[in-house]
């Protein structure tokens, strides 16, 4: 059996590097694939969150925000959008039939209280307030409970219909 090396690249990288032929000149040999697109708190979560949607809306993971919310053209336009672009929600949740965003769910661990990551959330909750998309925010834990997913849910939503 070949080394870790070979068996992390595909078959037509593996062939390339054998006959020593480089891609236009880009080191493919730094990329890897990696073992899941969620961390285990994410796959946990999104377990529950499923059970709680069930299939009225659909389940997306790590959107980018540039794919959730446009940019008016104009002056400042590049710097907005390059403020969104390499950002990203954990979840968020669809309408079946059209695809629209109806909620964003944020699972916040620990990191979220470094400052950095305090004005990041800041600006987050500014731009969902901004278009009113709700944005459910879910300290991380061990364990989730569909029942408790599901009353934060509806309770997000309950506020929304208030405001």
């Amino acid at each position: 059996m070949g080394s870790d090396r070979d068996r992390k690249e595909g078959c037509f990288s593996y062939l390339l590097r054998f006959l020593g032929i480089k891609k236009k000149g880009i080191d493919f040999s730094v990329y890897g694939l990696r073992k899941s697109l969620l961390t285990r708190n994410e796959r946990e979560f999104y377990k529950v969150l499923k059970i709680v949607v069930g299939d009225r809306f659909e389940v997306f993971s790590k959107v980018r925000l540039s794919d959730v919310f446009w940019v008016e053209r104009g002056e400042g336009y590049r710097g907005a959008l390059n403020r969104i672009n390499p950002r990203h929600v954990d979840f968020l949740l669809c309408e079946k039939e059209t695809m629209k965003p109806i909620l964003g769910i944020e699972l916040d661990d620990v990191s979220h209280l470094r400052e950095d990551r305090v004005e990041r959330d800041e600006f987050v909750d500014g731009l969902y307030e901004r278009v009113g998309l709700p944005l459910l925010r879910v300290k991380t834990k061990k364990e989730y409970f569909a029942e408790d997913l599901r009353e934060l849910i509806v309770r997000e939503f309950r506020r929304r219909l208030r405001a």
